[in-house]
């Protein structure tokens, strides 16, 4: 079982990865729209977007999946 000190750790990490995740997004966020928003669409700009924005998607679940009640069967 994980110790409460081990909790508290891997609650940082994923906090301290938040917010490097989010300030590369806003560093970067101009240049998104300069060269990737006004160009037009093809298969490597769907990627881009795909890959620029999953990880938002992944995070919410995570979040909500952390909250809720559900603990995966190793952790029991």
């Amino acid at each position: 079982m994980i110790g409460d000190e081990n909790v508290v750790l891997l609650t940082l990490a994923a906090v301290v990865a938040s917010a490097m995740f989010a300030w590369d997004y806003m560093l970067t966020f101009g240049m998104e729209v300069e060269l990737v928003w006004k160009s037009k669409w093809n298969f490597m700009k769907g990627l881009f977007i795909f890959q620029r924005y999953l990880p938002f998607i992944d995070t919410i679940g995570l979040a909500f999946y952390r909250q809720s009640d559900i603990s995966p069967i190793f952790l029991c």
